[in-house]
């Protein structure tokens, strides 16, 4: 937070500990919070309560923390809701993601077609399905699951920013392991080798000449495929429940 400088007066070498702000702070925000430690009063126009929410996540001040996040939740709406989800820390505090992630799912229909969600990059995958019966059994949750695993794995893969996963349609397949994966790195010549995939491979392979496969080791079958596509939603394993990868809603569209 603060970088600490010393300096000499005159001929006493006393030494003067100067503070100095690192940034990230609003100076105004850190005033207030200055003035509450001293004075156990704390006055926030709406305006500043992000800035003081984020100055005190740092500052590890729990009771002005807690103000805040009674400030948000009382003051949720259509408009906010995203912003305040994406606030920086949030995730440290599971209550306050929980409340804000459950007003989004409850009026989620609503937020879609808010302008700041609209506004977000967007990722595009089309799933292939090998028979129509599979395509019956897909249950949207745990299809958009498996989409948002994926696009965990892009990032875990070392891809450097949203612009490679947002640039083209994704063309993805269920594996025998139940995870998707990409079909430009689908063995030639098994059932779902259709026309549509050799036309992604070539696209894929214009795209991306220096493509390497991501693909670290033949895979085993898991869970039967059915099965896969018909897991609720709550049933999440650790690495799922990780806040800032949470499928917080999905809806139908078309």
């Amino acid at each position: 937070m603060f970088t600490a400088d010393d300096e000499t007066k005159g001929n006493q070498r006393e030494n003067v500990i100067t503070y100095k702000l690192n940034g990230g702070f609003d100076k105004s925000a850190l005033e207030k919070l200055i003035h509450y430690a001293y004075t156990a009063k704390l006055d926030v126009p709406d305006s500043q309560v992000k800035a003081v929410y984020l100055a005190a996540c740092h500052l590890m001040m729990d009771r002005v923390m807690k103000e805040c996040t009674r400030h948000f939740i009382r003051n949720l709406n259509v408009d906010n809701c995203i912003e305040t989800r994406s606030l920086p820390g949030i995730a440290r505090n599971k209550t306050f993601v929980g409340q804000v992630e459950e007003y989004i799912a409850q009026h989620f229909e609503e937020v879609s077609k808010s302008k700041i969600l609209l506004s977000l990059p967007c990722v595009r995958i089309e799933v292939l399905n090998q028979t129509r019966q599979e395509m019956s059994l897909v249950v949207g949750e745990s299809v958009c699951q498996l989409v948002l695993d994926w696009v965990k794995r892009q990032y875990d893969e070392e891809v450097t920013n949203i612009d490679s996963v947002t640039e083209k349609t994704h063309l993805l397949y269920l594996a025998l392991d139940n995870s998707l994966q990409d079909c430009s790195e689908l063995p030639t010549g098994e059932l779902s080798d259709t026309e549509i995939v050799q036309d992604y491979k070539k696209m894929s392979n214009k795209n991306h000449n220096n493509h390497k496969s991501r693909r670290k080791g033949q895979l085993q079958p898991a869970k039967p495929r059915v099965l896969m596509y018909s897991r609720e939603i709550t049933q999440r394993t650790e690495t799922e429940k990780e806040s800032d990868w949470n499928l917080i809603a999905a809806a139908r569209v078309g």
